[in-house]
């Protein structure tokens, strides 16, 4: 595993566009700040693949149990007859079989291989979206109880799936909608977050760092570097129309006072 790949991103006028929305915002500086981050680490959590962790699941499992050997019988040499269970050959096991096989290891069968295969399943499932994982520990380093997608709560009427209304909002942006699935925070995914505090220059920081296979490091920088340049510019584009908003609020409020005062 490899977690020492750096992401760059030029957020220069991101950051120029930050500081005129902070000195329009009501919001104390240092929580402002904190929102924004926020905002940005949504999108880059929507933007990373994939778009739809449940369907790459669904995918991963037809992949896995997809049959590729029916398997034979055996024969009993005195009659001549098929003898035993014909063995099912999913593709997970021919994957198990031939990694152990490398590894000068004994193939697996009956109730051996079912453990493995449910295992291999289990990790293999449970890696869909790994590379959003790290984003997840940045996003609950800023807002601690952030639910991602959200979880299943009792109610008093019933089951309802309690979510981040911000994130399923930021998603309808990118056309991310309908029921989702969160993504599990694996291991080597880990996140540093500080958060910026009342005082005279706050600041936010966030480092995400996430480990990955030898000679991925190309493709992942790929990903992780278009969806962070995405977000930015989104975020920017979102905090220039609220500066429009802005203007064009106060250029009516100056008219009006204008017309009024000259009909007085």
């Amino acid at each position: 595993m490899n977690p020492d790949v750096e992401v760059r991103v030029n957020a220069d006028d991101f950051g120029k566009v930050l500081d005129r929305w902070l000195l329009l915002t009501r919001q104390e500086l240092s929580a402002a700040i904190n929102r924004r981050m926020f905002y940005v680490l949504l999108r880059l959590y929507i933007l990373i693949p994939p778009k739809s962790v449940q369907e790459l699941r669904q995918k991963i499992t037809s992949y896995l149990d997809e049959s590729v050997n029916s398997g034979m019988r055996r024969f009993d040499k005195k009659t001549g007859k098929q003898i035993g269970k014909r063995r099912e050959f999913m593709r997970v096991h021919k994957i198990i079989n031939a990694a152990r096989g490398k590894a000068g290891l004994r193939g697996l069968y009956g109730e051996e291989m079912k453990a493995a295969a449910a295992k291999v399943r289990r990790r293999s499932i449970g890696s869909a979206g790994y590379l959003k994982s790290a984003v997840v520990l940045a996003l609950r380093g800023i807002q601690p109880k952030f639910s991602q997608w959200g979880r299943r709560t009792k109610k008093a009427n019933g089951i309802e799936r309690a979510g981040n209304a911000e994130l399923a909002r930021i998603g309808m942006e990118y056309g991310v909608t309908g029921s989702h699935r969160n993504v599990a925070i694996m291991k080597g995914a880990k996140a540093t977050v500080v958060a910026a505090r009342p005082g005279m220059d706050p600041l936010a920081y966030v480092n995400l760092s996430i480990g990955i296979a030898d000679k991925q490091e190309g493709r992942v920088d790929a990903i992780y570097r278009t969806a962070a340049a995405m977000a930015f510019a989104d975020e920017k584009d979102e905090m220039l129309a609220h500066l429009g908003d802005v203007i064009d609020d106060a250029a009516n409020k100056a008219c009006s006072e204008s017309q009024n005062g000259r009909a007085s």
